[in-house]
């Protein structure tokens, strides 16, 4: 889906897929607070998770490597590519996990509160975001933006409540034999659209 706000994309995790599959859902709704719980639903990654999937093994400014041209082949996004919205996922190159559009295309929500400094102070294994924020971390730059504005650790944030043509979501899964599974889908127009099987 797209122009969703996170409260609404946390619901959609919930109960249009986790209670759907009768998995636990991983989020406690109480009014208009939201907590995750450890389960085995659908939910978003955390900014930590959402890099290691993006750079898939490599610590070059993308997952495809350091030459911005090569955009064109892996990244919905300006110069190469200038109409107003959004693709359909799948069209350009995968990175070496199988995942398509990690950079361009839509920015993508993240769980943590977005804290412009985080990095500098976090945990170094396996950070969950700061404890508290007005704004939630957006990750890996949209149709709109130029290549820099796509890197593998590009990350800007935006107020819960706001929704825009170029922000979406992506989810994961926890299971206990695997620690987050990405499902290979992209959310559009009220349909799961798969694209391969999970890497595992």
């Amino acid at each position: 889906f797209f122009r969703r706000s996170i409260f609404n994309t946390l619901k959609t995790a919930k109960v249009e897929l986790s209670e759907r599959e009768d998995l636990v859902p991983a989020y406690d709704f109480r009014g208009d607070s939201v907590t995750w719980v450890a389960s085995t639903g659908y939910r978003l990654p955390t900014e930590a998770e959402w890099e290691y999937a993006c750079r898939a093994g490599g610590q070059s400014e993308w997952s495809w490597g350091n030459d911005a041209d090569d955009s064109k082949d892996y990244a919905w996004c300006r110069p190469h590519y200038s109409s107003n919205g959004s693709k359909p996922i799948g069209q350009l190159r995968c990175n070496d996990n199988g995942l398509f559009d990690m950079h361009g295309n839509m920015w993508e929500w993240c769980w943590d509160y977005y804290d412009q400094t985080y990095y500098s102070r976090s945990p170094t294994v396996n950070p969950t975001g700061p404890d508290q924020g007005g704004k939630r971390a957006l990750r890996g730059g949209s149709w709109n933006e130029l290549p820099i504005n796509c890197r593998s650790a590009i990350r800007t944030g935006n107020l819960p409540h706001e929704k825009f043509d170029d922000i979406g979501f992506r989810i994961v899964r926890s299971e206990s034999s695997h620690p987050v599974q990405w499902l290979p889908a992209v959310f559009r127009s009220g349909e799961i659209h798969a694209l391969s099987k999970p890497a595992h």
